[in-house]
């Protein structure tokens, strides 16, 4: 019988004999070797698989125990969201560009728009003045 650790760094195993059961035998020297199954992401713990291997009587007995023991990983954040889990990112400023005000041809535009009204207004105002008169 294999006698896990709850974290699984350690194990223990007992074997009884099938004649006698009262004839019990206990090895505790095992080395336990960890082996992450179940990689973590933002959201999940990874898996560590740990695995013991006894020699016993000329026959060797495996056994292996898994643990959800691999902290989850931080987020990976792109644009203010995570590429793993769309969580948002509290801290994400985004950059605020500010609009092209280079258009040279809408100056010429309006400035000759500007000269024409000034004109028709001139001509206008000559005109009302003129037969008032």
């Amino acid at each position: 019988m294999f006698n896990w650790s709850a974290d699984g760094r350690t194990c223990s195993v007992t074997f009884t004999c099938a004649y006698d059961e009262t004839h019990i035998e206990t090895v505790d020297d095992i080395e336990v070797t960890p082996e992450v199954t179940t990689q973590p992401t933002c959201t999940e713990m990874g898996v560590t698989t740990y695995t013991v291997s006894v020699v016993f009587a000329g026959e060797t007995y495996t056994a292996t125990k898994e643990v959800i023991d691999v902290p989850v990983l931080s987020h990976t954040y792109e644009d203010g969201k995570c590429t793993v889990c769309d969580a948002k990112d509290h801290d994400y400023k985004p950059e605020i560009s500010s609009p092209d005000t280079s258009d040279e041809n809408g100056f010429i535009l309006w400035s000759a728009l500007l000269f024409t009204l000034s004109g028709a207004l001139g001509i206008t105002i000559y005109r009302k003045r003129k037969q008032v008169k």
